[in-house]
């Protein structure tokens, strides 16, 4: 083993009105960021069609199977699968659970990251970029009253779980910037498109209700996945339907942590 120099990312995050100040957070994301850049630029291999469900499907299946309107959800992510997977970027390392705690910073960097359990040397690198930042958003109001605003953000008040998410994803506001500036800038230097942003970012919550140990966690996440998912329904074709079916059909051995 090697000693590597820096503090865990949560300890600033939990620090505070850090949450609250644009500049730590943007920087934040800056970090990880250029990490994420280096990380991928170095372990880049060839481009192949996005695949951000790698068993997600064959798992929300097995996990939620007596969950009401299941098959409404798994069309929706069918169809985000979709149109992520009409776009070819490289297979690059990845680390499999980049949330915050995860991450030691040093300064204005990430010195390194830790806990490479989940972690694979060829794999879909949207995943991390997704996972950073939904983490990021979801604890936002962590220290917030229900009802109450979140200091420092304007939009986002604490009320449904997952607000921070929610806030992120359709909310306006310096946040939401930062939030979808980290996805779009991370699609862009990969070679995708940045209007992708938000498939990304629901393909990553659906992968957490999917993965998550805890089935809390995970029953919280398809939840909170319905709910954002439902705001811009883009579901309906035959296409999908079959797509869903298939992979369904398939997805006995379908992997996950």
């Amino acid at each position: 083993m090697t000693a590597v120099h820096g503090t865990p990312m949560t300890t600033s995050y939990l620090r505070g009105k850090h949450t609250a100040t644009p500049a730590d957070v943007a920087a934040d994301f800056a970090a990880v960021g250029s990490w994420l850049a280096a990380l991928q630029h170095g372990t880049a291999g060839d481009a192949l069609p996005v695949e951000m469900d790698a068993g997600v499907t064959g798992q929300l299946t097995r996990r939620f199977s007596e969950f009401a309107g299941l098959n409404d959800d798994l069309g929706r992510l069918a169809e985000i699968h979709g149109r992520l997977g009409e776009s070819s970027l490289p297979r690059t390392a990845v680390h499999g659970d980049l949330w915050l705690g995860n991450v030691l910073a040093s300064g204005a960097r990430a010195s390194g990251v830790v806990d490479w359990e989940g972690g694979g040397l060829v794999g879909e690198p949207l995943r991390d970029l997704a996972r950073f930042a939904h983490m990021y958003a979801l604890f936002l109001d962590r220290r917030t009253r229900p009802g109450r605003q979140v200091r420092g953000h304007p939009g986002l008040r604490a009320d449904e779980w997952g607000a921070g998410v929610a806030y992120a994803l359709d909310g306006t506001g310096w946040f939401p910037e930062v939030f979808r500036r980290f996805l779009r800038d991370g699609l862009s230097r990969l070679g995708g498109s940045p209007e992708s942003w938000r498939d990304v970012a629901l393909a990553g919550i659906a992968e957490v209700a999917a993965l998550a140990d805890d089935d809390e966690f995970a029953r919280r996440h398809l939840s909170l996945f319905r709910r954002l998912a439902q705001r811009h329904p883009r579901i309906g074709s035959s296409a999908a339907t079959a797509r869903i079916r298939g992979l369904r059909d398939s997805s006995g051995g379908a992997g996950c942590r």
